[in-house]
């Protein structure tokens, strides 16, 4: 799991009120749009695996995807 991923996971542990299995889920979803945008050919590698300016391109064109 990269840096940032990691960050935002403890941060959500750390800062709100949510559940470990709430946290869970969002993980989760997290890595199902990955696998999913990986398989439309939105993006070229898993999210997980991006840097913080690799992310923000990916995101703006998830957003733009009409899958």
């Amino acid at each position: 799991m990269i840096f940032w991923l990691m960050i935002l996971l403890n941060y959500l542990n750390n800062n709100t009120s949510l559940s470990d299995t709430s946290i869970h889920h969002y993980e989760s979803g997290f890595r199902t749009i990955s696998k999913q945008m990986l398989e439309s050919k939105v993006i070229s590698k898993p999210l997980e695996e991006m840097e913080i300016v690799e992310l923000e391109i990916a995101l703006f064109l998830i957003l733009q995807n009409d899958d």
